[in-house]
């Protein structure tokens, strides 16, 4: 198994990655805090739909109360989360999502590429990991 530190010093480019650990989530929000990251744990267990997934980022992330629900909203708050010299989202169980609502899935990949995207830019690395198994999806899988 791949510590969340070791994982972090070898990462490839930041981006949106399937990562089949079953690392504890506190071992991974401990390893990044120690790296001076920031780290969001994303459970999808009750995540099905935009809406759920959407409750579910506002809660994870601690968004202002002026969120809106909606996917510009969340792109706008994920791109000022406060500054820090990386960024690691664990999306724990993102299965369900993917399979209950394919598109909203997708819009939700979208907006995450497209913050990891924005956040590069910066020289600010952002990493979201797709934790478990799930349907096949044209992402790179870390070694777990």
């Amino acid at each position: 198994m791949t510590s969340v530190a070791s994982l972090i010093a070898a990462l490839p480019e930041p981006g949106v990655y399937r990562w089949r650990s079953t690392e504890p989530a506190q071992f991974v929000r401990r390893a990044a805090k120690e790296a001076g990251w920031r780290c969001y744990l994303l459970d999808g267990r009750e995540i099905i739909d935009k809406e759920t997934f959407l409750t579910a980022c506002a809660q994870a992330f601690a968004f202002p109360h002026w969120f809106g629900y909606d996917w510009d909203a969340l792109e706008e708050c994920l791109t000022n989360l406060d500054e820090a010299p990386g960024y690691v989202v664990v999306f724990d169980d993102w299965a369900r999502f993917a399979i209950n609502d394919p598109e909203a899935w997708a819009a939700a990949l979208a907006v995450f590429t497209a913050v990891v995207d924005t956040w590069w830019r910066s020289d600010i690395a952002m990493y979201v990991l797709l934790r478990g198994e799930g349907p096949e999806i044209d992402m790179p899988i870390l070694p777990d």
